[in-house]
């Protein structure tokens, strides 16, 4: 039987009186008691927790797939994506609610994009600033087991990234960017 992965974005939660009334106020969400953009660092430090099921009536509950590891890290929305049979989770980072955008990888992604008219692939140990736009975290084993790729590949901060029917990715860049992003292998 096959495992079905659910990625919740943990900042969702509600926690107002009129949730169980169905008027729950969005502007109210939480994580962990606290409104969602003061929430972890208090500089809304958003991240993907991870279920999984067989049935849809029994869950197991995994490691989030996004853990924050740094004070900066500032997780902003993502998809799921299958590439290469692979299962990934595409997200942003929103460095720039913690650090000015010049300290940021920001800079470079938005210079080469200009440059070459399209974006890069830019690696945290050797990208200068505080990595900052879209990146993404493979499964090791399919369904849990996410490992960060510390790679930015975008300057939009909340990418939507699917595989068309062809099998390559492609991003609806939404944030602080606009288009069409397409996969091309170096």
């Amino acid at each position: 039987m096959k495992t079905c992965s659910v990625l919740v974005v943990a900042m969702l939660a509600m926690a107002t009186a009129g949730e169980a009334r169905g008027q729950a106020d969005p502007s109210r969400a939480v994580s962990s008691g606290r409104p969602h953009h003061q929430s972890e660092f208090g500089c809304g430090a958003h991240y993907f927790a991870h279920i999984s099921t067989q049935d849809f009536k029994t869950w197991t509950e995994h490691e989030a797939a996004t853990p924050l590891e740094e004070q900066w890290e500032c997780i902003g929305t993502g998809v799921p994506f299958v590439f290469n049979g692979q299962l990934h989770l595409s997200y942003g980072l929103h460095t720039t609610r913690v650090y000015p955008q010049n300290k940021t990888t920001l800079p470079a992604q938005w210079d080469y994009l200009k440059k070459n008219g399209r974006t890069g692939s830019f690696k945290r140990t050797t990208t200068p600033g505080i990595p900052a736009g879209s990146t993404y975290s493979v499964s090791e084993d399919g369904v849990s087991n996410f490992k960060k790729s510390n790679v930015m590949f975008h300057p939009c901060e909340n990418p939507t990234v699917y595989t068309d029917p062809n099998g390559k990715p492609r991003m609806l860049a939404n944030y602080r960017s606009n288009g069409i992003w397409e996969y091309a292998a170096c």
